[in-house]
């Protein structure tokens, strides 16, 4: 009996450690940060300035309510630095065309 205690003991110590290195490899890899904008497949984000907003509105004779919605949380809203309200331009490559502009507005 007191070897198969000895050997739950050792095997618990074993598992101890393993369980303290994943949680400090995790912690290193959680506190790295990754810069998502630099993906080959996320488009390009730019935030409009309130001319260019009141001017893109205007061009097309609506109000931001009637755009899209993008999240406050979307994580390249994140990296931007987008507030709630602002209108957001999104490039992204086509296959038909050489580039295409889409528009959201940013909400909760």
């Amino acid at each position: 009996m007191g070897y198969f205690i000895y050997r739950c003991f050792t095997f618990r110590i074993i598992v101890s450690v393993y369980e303290s290195f994943l949680e400090a490899d995790y912690l290193k890899k959680s506190q790295s940060t990754i810069n998502i904008l630099e993906h080959v497949d996320v488009p390009t984000h730019t935030i409009l300035s309130g001319d260019e907003s009141e001017s893109l509105l205007h061009q097309y004779g609506i109000t931001s309510e009637d755009l899209p919605k993008i999240k406050l949380d979307d994580a390249a809203i994140k990296e931007i630095g987008g507030n709630l309200g602002d209108i957001i331009e999104i490039e992204r490559q086509s296959p038909t065309a050489t580039t295409s502009k889409y528009y959201r507005v940013v909400v909760e």
